[in-house]
């Protein structure tokens, strides 16, 4: 039997799910797939999460520049492999600072600003992230509530920040070659939201990763474009204040998530893959 491990990195940007979606693939597994798998070193906090979930809050955010601890691991019984998650959580404005064009130019282009303060230890977090892991995941959060202005400032800069990831993975692995390249994910979240909003996915999609894909997509070997809902229904919660309405999307339980396991699978099938073809070939 091929054995996988896998060491994925979880990246995307403050507010884009990171923690719901840790915590919808937890309650999967747990309620759904615990047959087939079980976890381990689960930390407390994303069970937490879970029961914030389940009472109608959305979960809380993760404390600002978080150590990239392993948030868990998911082992099959048969002890065939392993999937260890490991994500950071980096403040907003630092993200705009490192990948947004700016007076300077694009900070991460710019070796000797990575190096100084408030920038290095930021910048050490993802380097550290790139080198521990031989699988990442990008997830990119719609925002189709903003109006047009807000949701392209806000997608250009998840664009970018794919980009430069992506540039700095192929950089730091050394890789000459697609065949080299680690497997890439990015998942569009909350798309129960968006669904209705924006009805052709890969068109939409493309459209927001237009720079990553325009710059990478012949560099990338393995790789997919894929959506969840991450709890499944939404309900929209309206509240009056004095005479400005606000919405807000809160989850709606139980929870139902909808393609977050698919993930998953995803990236086992193509590791296993990867591995059977190696075997094959005599790698």
């Amino acid at each position: 039997m091929t054995a996988i491990n896998i060491d994925l990195a979880l990246f995307g940007q403050k507010a884009s799910g990171k923690t719901v979606y840790a915590a919808a693939l937890v309650y999967e597994i747990q309620k759904r797939y615990n047959r087939s798998y079980y976890l381990r070193s689960v930390e407390d906090y994303i069970e937490d999460r879970v029961a914030e979930l389940q009472s109608g809050e959305w979960p809380s955010s993760t404390q600002a520049f978080a150590d990239d601890q392993v948030i868990f691991d998911i082992v099959k019984h048969d002890n065939s492999g392993h999937v260890t998650y490991r994500t950071i959580d980096l403040p907003g404005e630092m993200i705009a600072d490192l990948f947004m064009p700016g007076l300077h130019g694009v900070i991460w282009h710019d070796g000797h600003r990575r190096k100084l303060n408030p920038y290095r230890p930021y910048v050490e977090k993802i380097v550290s992230l790139i080198d521990k892991s031989n699988v990442f995941m990008f997830l990119i959060d719609p925002k189709g509530n903003l109006t047009n202005s807000e949701r392209l400032v806000f997608d250009t800069s998840q664009d970018l920040m794919c980009a430069e990831v992506i540039d700095e993975i192929i950089s730091r692995k050394n890789i000459d070659s697609p065949k080299k390249m680690p497997p890439i994910l990015f998942v569009f979240t909350q798309w129960d939201l968006y669904q209705e909003k924006f009805p052709d996915f890969d068109n939409y999609a493309r459209k927001v990763l237009h720079v990553t894909m325009g710059i990478h997509e012949k560099n990338l070997g393995a790789y997919a474009i894929m959506n969840c809902s991450g709890v499944g229904k939404t309900r929209i919660v309206k509240t009056n204040n004095g005479q400005e309405v606000k919405i807000e999307y809160k989850p709606n339980p139980p929870i139902e998530p909808k393609g977050v396991a698919e993930t998953l699978f995803w990236v086992i099938k193509i590791v296993l893959d990867s591995k059977k073809g190696e075997k094959k070939n005599g790698g």
